[in-house]
Order: structure tokens, then sequence, then C-alpha cells
């Protein structure tokens, strides 16, 4: 009897352990499998956050050099048209004075240096004139340039065609800053050290104006020249107003301030020529190792880079160990190769978030997997109770009744009464089982529904942010357009002031003309009173005519002013839309992200699903063998009717239990 006791305890054990393992075991799998895909999401989501912010830099980067290269476009044709209106201004004065003329008759030796090669050879050139200043080779008189110069206030060249090739030697010249030219008597070569034609040459003997840059004063200068022309046609030298490129400092701060990022800078250096390689803006706080890296390779790609190219690298910080990402453009009008370096580190913020993120929810979901495996086992050893503990105590009441069962007739009835009773109760459990496993299909049905419907959201609003996008690029155009309608008057207002000045000096010699005329009326006494009389009325209009050139100059000044506030403001508003178009692809690319992670949950609410109706098909089966159970019972007391079978049938039904538990235990 111990004997059998103790197999029907080993028995209830192993079977007890053995549900609660199947409980256990797709917890387990569940909790392994989200465990990995977060490992390999975390994983895989730094890489493509790293390289997406990669990518972000290097696009950032880019547009500041294309707005680099747009604000220079936009200084250089202000500059243009300036200097256009000082060209016509400086051909007005010299026709005043008589024009520039040459004389063959007069010639002089001169010294002449080559200005690409600086070697320097003796020259017999014809003498020019402009007024009563004469040219010569050793005077630093500039003549009546001196006065272009301070009126315009713009450096002012003259040339003198030297020979047949076109070389333009510089025989007098004078500047607002530096006085007379300290570079007379070196003249610009009709072709250059590599064996090409120079342009500025080429345009001049052509007869077209000349606009782009030469060296005059020792640095660089923006100038505009036209061709001096004899009676026959034939040209004998050119004329040039310029404008030192290194004054132009507005232009220079906003290049310093079209950085990328806390740790960004901007550099501009010369791309081509004898000054290819040389800084006309240095980098602030790039390290000279670091600069070493990528100088190189930009002074090396710059040879063949087109105007408005855009290239660049990405190097190593040699101090940090970050990653400098270099972007440059060329300007081709200034021989200007315009750089803007961004560091990665300044985007190391948002992918240490991202990692952040990852592992608390690398540990919550840790923290969810235990207290999922504990609520399984504490629920598993629940159902195994009530599911085992009343088979074996009716095993157990069975077995020893089959000894005594022709005297405890009335006692093996009550045996199988509370037999259909622990069975109703099974069953009931089973069916809560059921019901429960039904509804936790329906809430991940709704959940799915749930994640379409924020996948579908996410993606109206990632569209709504594109055409945002585009409107904001929309209206940046028509600041341009703006900014561009705004340069035009400014160039009327230049024209004007030109004009007026013609009108001022107009109005001095007439007032000058009008006093001399006085005189002689004076001289002349009763005779020449009428001659006074007209003489007052001259000067009167001169009066006249002066204030009125003032008040003018006055309105163009104020008209002036409103343009350059105007241009600034469009300068501004074009800032700020292209803050707001990067915002907007900024955050539509986190839209993208919350998409992609929302579609990405789809095939795991799918497993769940899966996993939730194989445990309702088993609580089923469960229900069914039940069923099984319970017809047994009935049969169990059907047969105590009969006494003579009662024996036989009730060692049957335990045979037959005990096969059941057999086959329970070996699933």
């Amino acid at each position: 009897m111990s004997r059998t006791l103790s197999s029907y305890f080993a028995n209830w054990i192993s079977l007890r352990k053995k549900i609660t393992g199947l409980a256990l075991i797709p917890a387990l799998a569940c909790s392994a499998v989200f465990g990995v895909l977060i490992w390999y999401a975390s994983g895989r989501t730094a890489k493509l956050v790293g390289e997406e912010l990669t990518r972000f830099m290097e696009e950032r980067t880019a547009r500041a050099c294309i707005h680099g290269y747009n604000t220079s476009i936009v200084t250089y044709g202000y500059v243009m048209d300036a200097l256009k209106a000082n060209s016509a201004t400086a051909r007005l004065m010299l026709e005043k004075t008589g024009g520039v003329h040459l004389n063959p008759a007069r010639t002089a030796s001169w010294q002449a240096v080559n200005s690409e090669t600086q070697r320097s050879n003796p020259i017999i050139a014809p003498e020019l004139s402009l007024g009563a200043w004469k040219s010569a080779p050793n005077t630093t008189d500039p003549g009546p340039l001196h006065d272009i110069a301070a009126v315009t206030g713009r450096a002012v060249v003259l040339f003198e065609r030297i020979d047949a090739a076109g070389d333009m030697m510089r025989v007098a010249g004078a500047s607002p800053q530096s006085g007379a030219n300290p570079g007379l008597g070196s003249y610009i070569p009709a072709q250059l050290a590599d064996a090409t034609a120079n342009p500025m040459i080429a345009t001049i003997l052509s007869g077209r104006t000349y606009q782009g840059r030469s060296e005059e004063f020792g640095s660089w200068h923006t100038v505009v020249c036209d061709a001096l022309r004899q009676a026959t046609g034939e040209i004998f030298g050119m004329v040039c107003v310029g404008l030192n490129n290194d004054g132009i400092r507005s232009l220079e701060e906003e290049l310093k301030a079209n950085y990328v990022g806390a740790r960004g800078s901007v550099a501009v250096f010369y791309g081509h020529g004898k000054d290819r390689g040389k800084m006309l803006l240095a980098p602030d706080g790039v390290a000279a190792e670091t600069q070493a890296q990528w100088f190189p390779i930009l002074l090396d790609e710059s040879t063949h880079t087109k105007d408005q190219e855009i290239n660049g690298t990405i190097v190593r910080d040699a101090v940090t160990g970050a990653n400098v990402i270099v972007r440059f453009t060329y300007f081709e009008r200034w021989d200007w190769e315009i750089v803007v370096i961004a560091d990665s580190r300044d985007l190391q913020k948002a992918s240490d978030t991202v990692s952040t993120e990852f592992h608390g929810l690398k540990w919550r979901t840790f923290i969810a997997g235990l207290v999922f495996l504990v609520l399984t086992v504490f629920i598993a050893l629940r159902l195994s109770k009530r599911l085992i503990d009343p088979m074996v105590d009716l095993t157990i009441r069975l077995t020893s009744n089959a000894t005594q069962i022709a005297s405890s007739a009335r006692q093996q009835a009550s045996n199988v009464a509370s037999f259909n009773t622990s069975g109703n109760e099974i069953a009931s459990a089973v069916k809560e089982i059921s019901a429960t496993s039904k509804e936790l299909l329906r809430s991940m049905e709704q959940l799915a529904e749930d994640a379409e419907r924020t996948s579908a959201v996410a993606n109206e609003g990632s569209q709504g942010l594109k055409g945002l996008g585009s409107s904001m690029g929309s209206l940046a155009d028509a600041t341009h357009s703006i900014a561009d309608k705004l340069n035009a008057i400014r160039l009327k207002a230049n024209k004007i002031n030109a004009v007026v000045t013609v009108i001022t000096k107009v109005a001095d010699q007439t007032n000058l003309l009008s006093l001399n005329a006085a005189i002689e009326a004076e001289k002349a006494g009763e005779n020449g009173a009428g001659f006074a009389v007209v003489a007052r009325e001259i000067r009167r209009l001169a009066d006249q005519s002066a204030i009125a050139t003032m008040e003018i100059e006055q309105m163009v000044e104020a008209m002036q002013e409103a343009v350059s506030t105007g241009v600034a403001q469009t300068r501004d508003l074009t800032e700020a839309m292209q803050r707001g178009i990067a915002a907007s692809e900024g955050i539509s690319g986190q839209f993208g992200d919350i998409i992609h992670r929302v579609e990405s949950m789809a095939p795991r609410y799918e497993a769940v699903h899966q996993g939730m109706q194989n445990q309702s098909e088993g609580a089923h089966q469960i229900s069914e063998a039940m069923w099984q159970l319970t017809e047994m019972g009935r049969q169990t007391s059907d047969s105590v009717n009969d006494l003579n079978e009662v024996s036989k049938q009730l060692h049957g039904a335990v045979r037959i239990l005990k096969e059941r538990i057999i086959q329970v235990r070996g699933r």
C-alpha cells in the first residue's frame, strides 16, 4: 500500500513539473526572442543613427558652401555695379580734362617688369598725355588720376600698350588709401606663364570692357577696365577702376558666420596662380595636425574644380579622434576656394541619447521578462494544483477502497460523486482559460489595428512636413528675387550719383564764369551794366542748381540706406527660411524612424497572436479530455447498482485512470 502511494506521489510531482515546464518554456522563449531583437535593434539603430547623422552633417556643410557661394555672388554683383558707376564717372572726368592722348613723336625709356615672371627688360614707349600731365619713367605724380580716385573712392590705373602682342604697362595710378601706384613700369603680359592667353588683355584687345580681378597696389582688386583708342580706332592703352578685395569686410564677416555646429569653422584660400594655397580667411579652432590632413587634399582637387562645384573629404581629428567633415566650392570670379569644416562631436549628443534609450530599454525588457516568468510560474503552479491534486486524491481513494468495495457501495457512490464534482471544477477552470485566451487574442488584434493607424497618421505627418519644406524653399527663392530687385535699385542710385557729380561741377564752373563776367562788367562801367544783370542771373541759377543737386544727393543717400536695410532683412529672412527647412527635414526624418519602428512591430504582434491561438486550442483539447473523464465517472456510478460486477468495474476504472495519467505524463 505504501509503495503504491509513493509511486502515485512521484507521478504527481513529475506531472506537476511538466505542466509548469510547459507553461514556462513559451515564456522563456518569448523573453529570449524579445531580448535578442532589442539587442540586435540597438546595435543596428546605433549604426544607422551614426550614418544618418554623418550624412546630415555632410548635407549641412554642402548647403553652407552653397550659401557662402551665393553670398559671394551677391557681393560681387554689388561691387561690380558700383565699379561700373565709378568707371562711368572716371570716363567723364577724363573727358573733362581733354582725354588721354598718345604722342608718338615723344618717347621715353622704361625698365619694364613682367608681372607674371618678374623679369625686366628695357623698352622704348611713346609718351601719354592727360591735360598738362605727361607720362615719364621716374615720376610718381598721378596727375588728374588723383582727383578721379578722390571723387570715386576707388583705385585708378592708366595702362599703355607697349607692343603688338598687347602687353599693357602701368604708367600712372592713384588710390584713396595708397596714393601713387608703386607698380609703375610693370606690365601685364598678353600671354601667361603657361602659354595661354591672358583673359584680361584678350578682352580689352577685342574692344570689350573687362570685368574681373587684377593685382594692383600690392593686393588683388576687382576691376572694370575700358580700352583707350586713337582717332583711327587702334587701341593704345586702357584705364582701370578697382576695389581692393581685402577691404570687403562685410563679406568676410558673413563667411565667418556661415559655420556649421558649435565646433564648425570656415576658411577661404586662393586656388590658382602664384598665390595658390594662400589663406585669406584661416579656420578657427582647427588643430594644425588636422588641417595638415585635409588641406593638401583640397589644394590638389582645386586645380580641376569648376565654378560652384562642391567637393570634399572626411578626416579624423588628430587630437580628439572625431570625424572632421570638410566641404568646399570654387568661386571663380575671385579665385576663391570657400571651405566649410564641421566636427562630428556636435552631433554626438543625439547618438548618445539613442544609445542611452536602448540601454534603458534592455534593462526594462529584462525586468519585464523576469516579472512575466514569475507570474507564469505562479499561474502554472496554481493551475497544476487545481488539475492534479483532485486526480491524485481520487486515485488514492479508489485504490484504498478497491479491497472494501463489497461492503462500501455507499462510500463508492460518494467517491464517484466527488469525482464528478472535481471534474466539473476542472471543466470550469478550462473554460476560464479558454475565455482568457480568446480575450487576449482580441486584445492583440486591436493592438495590431492601433499600430496600423499610428503608422498611417505618422505617414500623413511626414507628407505634411515635406510640403512645408517645399513651401519654405519657394519663399526663400522669393526673398532672393527681392534682394536682386533691391540691388537693381542700388545700381540706379549709383548712376544718379555719377550724374549729380557732373552737374555739381558744371554748376561750379558756371558760378565761376558768372563771377568773372561780373568783374568785367564792373570794369566796363555803365556800358557793362546790362551784362552785370545777366551775370547775377546766371550766378543765381548756378546756386539753385547746386542746392538742387545737394537735395538729390541726400535723397539718393536715403534711398541707398533703405535699400541696404532691405537687403539685410531679406538675407535674415533667407537664413530663417533655411533654418526652418533644416528643422522640417529633421522632423521628417524622425517621422520616418517612427513609421519604420511601428511597421517592424507587426511581425512580432503576429507571432504573439499565433502563440495565444495555440494556447486556446490546447485549452479546448483539455476540455474534451475532461468531458471524457466525466463520462467515465457516470459509467462508474451506474456500475454501483450491480454489486457483483462492482469490484471488477472499479479495478478497470482505476487501470484506465492510471493509463490517462501516464499519457499526460508522456505528453
